[in-house]
């Protein structure tokens, strides 16, 4: 019996998009700026060296991208951008597992973000659908109000009795 085992790497973006969709290489995943996802790593590396300007090879404690087809390592730089970016994909993280453990999708319709972002959900719409128009539409709001979420994180590092 053969393992055919899948190695992931992680892949930065570069970009300055508020959401960037990975749709060329089938991955459908999503990155705001400086996110890091885990790609299979024969997908990583084509995303890397041919989008440069948009990717980048990721470890915990470096980034690696292509210059002129030279590998380039440099350290990890966490700018304040970086680090609410993170913070603001946590949330929208936390959102998805939120949104796809309702029982119904009738219950992503009657969600208070749908109101607070007024947004306008469709019953006609695919479930899948209505749950990325949240997160994103979340996301967005969260990186374009900074205020807003720095106020959230500092409402989540306190312990829960003293909230």
């Amino acid at each position: 019996m053969s393992i055919n085992a899948i190695i992931y790497t992680g892949v930065g973006y570069l970009g300055t998009k508020s959401i960037k969709r990975d749709t060329i290489y089938g991955t459908n995943l999503t990155w705001m700026p400086g996110e890091v996802q885990m790609v299979p790593s024969s997908v990583a590396n084509q995303m890397c060296h041919l989008h440069p300007d948009v990717y980048c090879l990721s470890e915990s404690q470096k980034w690696e991208r292509f210059v002129n087809g030279e590998q380039v390592v440099e350290p990890v730089v966490k700018p304040a951008e970086f680090i609410h970016g993170s913070f603001v994909s946590d949330q929208a993280h936390k959102l998805r597992v939120e949104l796809r453990n309702f029982p119904r999708k009738e219950s992503v319709e009657q969600h208070e973000l749908v109101k607070t972002l007024g947004l306008t959900l469709s019953s006609t719409d695919l479930r899948a659908d209505m749950e990325s128009t949240v997160v994103e539409a979340y996301t967005k709001y969260l990186l374009d109000n900074p205020e807003k979420a720095q106020a959230l994180w500092a409402a989540q590092q306190q312990p829960a009795g003293d909230q």
